[in-house]
């Protein structure tokens, strides 16, 4: 036979973007995936090795159950009770055939109990691709020296490990979750999201590690609490485990770190470490009340530490420090150009060992910028002895509750009193702050700002020098600069009697879907790549990867749901919209993931509020500068924003204000008719989509020329309130009455 074929109406019809047109509907032919039987065996503690495998004869080990689980695509499911075993994963799965998973049946809890069973690991995975190990308690390692609830060695790709309850693990180097890349090939493209560790002995180890030849990973929405050393660690360096390569290229995000104190050396614990790593972001994560918050060090001699990006994180009542980087002694490694920013960090150092807010030891070119510092009652705000070099602090904000004078700095072992005797004896931190930060409840953790606080508007804008988003997942920034601190202030705008009124807004947005999606249905799960400059367009509006707002929907969805399967794509699609790129080269996946999404509420409310910040309030903002009254006016303005963006570019929204009002002599605030300024408007409009100033662009927008025609058949029917109901009739749209 041919090859087999399958139909798709308007499966991936062209649309506009934030930069771009649309086409037609069109039909599109598919190849059909080829198929293959999959199997699933199951497990319980009243089944037999001797049974089939199924729900109503189901095995009695999960051993024997992997065993017969060697295809890629079969997935192992285990029932509630407790199994004495302890494990090893005997194959792989593929990208083309599937994971192999071993999983708790659906709402049940299954214990994975180490009593008396010999052996280091409760679970191991050696050498192995396309796995998953999801929803086990696992319990009572014992008496161990060096070993793991769950172990990853040698090499391995596409590995997750989620939602799992490890505990009880005793004895020395008895760690929750250790990966270990021994190989020349990497264990790459990691998934450790969901899991809890706790009462575990991991000195002179760690809880949760990465070490050795790692990268593409995402540690995410992990709690570690109540061990003997630190949390979360990410490793290089140590020839050990491989003599060159060492983890890299990851995240570490929205985890949470307490009571990890170290049973050794003074114990300097910290809840979440970077040693020796490169390339990783740590953002959105907790660490209170460990030995440490945070620290990027290099503890092995040669290494450094490298590129690391310390963002939107909450660091509060640990005992010695909140953030510290740098290699502890002149023979160890250094940390060199990395980034932190807009942290919280609140009164650490409660034993008052010195150590203060930010301590920074052996490193070089890093940046420390719109981060709040407020000290403890030892009002130790910086401590540096020595080694400090050449590091960059700005735009931060200081505070001790003992007042200015009290406040403490030491700069590469020198002291000084004051905010302002540490900036000129040193020359750093010149354009940063001494002040109450004014957080609604810090008492209670509630680290957002208030209305009054001397951080809003008070950040660096340097790009990569402030998160995009906000703890909250909010853009940033909200006013003129970015705010300092882990959240931005978020003013409602008061559009009260100058906005849309519910039923003009959804029309206009059925309008606007229209031209996206030729639908007046809002389509969450739109994805394609439309080859127009812009890489993907996705969702509701366009969101594109070539730009910064689908990114901005990722990350915020992300802050909000840490370890969804769209978070991967994030280191990516940071380098595409830093680079305005239109390539999709390292998107794979990307739509089935995005279309995925869009059946969380969640991912739709997100994409709702991205719509509402970036383009709504800032057209209706634009149309209350402008004088604009009229309900078609503003749904005009909003339309635009929406395809041409804000930017200052020859085809972006202040541009085409300006060229209207030179046109007609001014605005409606300055006296010029409103509908002649708007009519004036969507001819400089049309103009602009027929001969557009980026290339990139210029074939689809001269196909979106009727998007103007639309409005314009609005605008001489006289329906300026925007009132239903009212026809779309014109094409290359479907018809459609928009009540």
């Amino acid at each position: 036979m041919g090859e087999p074929w399958k139909l798709l109406e308007g499966a991936n019809m062209s649309k506009a973007t934030t930069m771009s047109g649309r086409c037609p509907r069109r039909l599109r032919l598919e190849y059909l995936e080829e198929r293959s039987l999959l199997s699933t065996y199951l497990v319980a503690t009243d089944g037999s090795d001797q049974n089939a495998g199924t729900l109503a004869s189901p095995f009695a080990t999960i051993q024997f159950a992997l065993n017969q689980a060697i295809l890629p695509g079969d997935t192992v499911q285990v029932r509630g009770g407790t199994y004495f075993e302890k494990l090893v994963f005997p194959a792989s799965g593929s990208a083309k055939a599937g994971f192999i998973t071993l999983e708790a049946f659906p709402g049940e809890q299954p214990i994975l109990d180490g009593t008396g069973i010999v052996g280091e690991n409760m679970l191991w995975l050696n050498n192995i691709n396309y796995a998953r190990v999801i929803g086990f308690e696992i319990v009572n390692l014992s008496g161990v020296t060096d070993g793991s609830g769950i172990r990853i060695t040698g090499y391995g790709s596409h590995l997750e490990i989620r939602n799992n309850i490890i505990h009880e693990i005793r004895g020395e180097s008895a760690m929750g979750i250790t990966v270990y890349g021994t190989a020349s090939r990497p264990i790459a493209y990691l998934i450790v999201d969901g899991n809890e560790i706790y009462n575990a002995e991991p000195a002179p180890s760690e809880a949760l590690t990465l070490n050795g030849n790692v990268t593409r990973f995402q540690v995410t929405g992990n709690t570690v609490h109540d061990v003997n050393n630190i949390g979360i660690d990410l490793i290089g360096g140590e020839k050990s485990i491989h003599r060159s390569l060492g983890t890299r290229k990851g995240v570490v995000r929205g985890n949470t770190v307490y009571n990890a104190h170290s049973n050794y050396g003074g114990g300097f614990a910290a809840g979440i470490y970077v040693d020796g790593g490169k390339d990783i972001v740590l953002e959105y994560n907790v660490s209170h009340h460990n030995d440490v918050g945070m620290e990027i060090g290099a503890e092995n001699r040669g290494t450094v530490a490298s590129r690391i990006t310390v963002r939107n994180n909450l660091v509060y009542l640990n005992d010695k420090a909140g953030i510290g980087f740098g290699g502890y002694a002149p023979e160890t490694g250094r940390v060199r150009s990395s980034v932190f920013t807009n942290n919280t960090v609140y009164k650490n150092d409660t034993l008052n060992a010195g150590f203060g807010q930010l301590w920074i030891q052996f490193a070089s070119a890093n940046v420390v910028t719109n981060n709040i510092f407020w000290a403890s009652s030892n009002d130790v705000l910086i401590a540096s002895d020595e080694g400090n070099i050449n590091n960059k602090l700005t735009n931060n904000l200081y505070f001790t509750s003992n007042g200015p004078g009290a406040a403490r700095f030491t700069w590469n072992g020198e002291p000084y009193l004051g905010l302002v005797n540490y900036q000129l004896a040193t020359g750093a931190d010149q354009i940063s702050l001494f002040d109450d930060p004014a957080f609604v409840d810090p008492d209670a953790g509630n680290f957002h700002l208030g209305l009054a606080s001397p951080a809003i508007d008070k950040g660096t804008s340097v790009r990569n020098r402030f998160a995009p988003t906000d703890r909250d997942g909010r853009y940033r920034p909200q006013g003129d600069q970015p705010d300092i601190g882990a959240y931005e202030y978020f003013a409602t705008i008061d559009i009260a009697g100058h906005g849309l009124d519910t039923d003009q807004k959804r029309r206009a947005e059925q309008v606007i879907s229209i031209f996206e999606n030729d639908t007046i249905v809002l389509q969450y799960g739109y994805i394609e790549a439309l080859r127009d400059g812009r890489g993907y367009t996705a969702g509701r509006a366009g969101f594109t990867s070539g730009t910064s707002d689908l990114l901005d929907v990722v990350e915020r969805y992300t802050a909000l749901v840490p370890g969804n399967a769209l978070a991967p794509f994030l280191p990516r699609l940071r380098q595409l919209a830093q680079r305005h790129s239109a390539s999709i080269f390292g998107l794979t996946g990307l739509p089935q993931t995005w279309e995925a999404a869009a059946t969380d509420p969640r991912f739709r409310g997100v994409q709702d509020q991205v719509v509402d910040e970036t383009y709504y309030r800032p057209a209706i903002k634009r149309a209350i500068g402008l004088g604009l009254q009229d309900a078609l006016s503003k749904a005009v303005l909003y339309d635009t924003i929406i395809q041409h963006g804000e930017g200052e570019d020859p085809d972006g929204l202040p541009e085409l204000i300006q060229r209207t009002s030179a046109q007609v002599g001014g605005t409606p605030a300055t006296g010029v008719d409103e509908h002649v300024w708007v009519q004036a408007f969507l001819q400089v409009r049309r103009m602009t989509l027929a001969n557009a100033f980026d290339p990139s662009t210029r074939r689809a927008w001269a196909e979106s020329v009727s998007r103007v025609d639309v409005l314009q058949d609005i605008v001489m029917a006289g329906n300026w309130n925007l009132s239903g109901p009212f026809n779309v009739d014109r094409e290359p749209y479907t018809p459609v009455t928009i009540d």
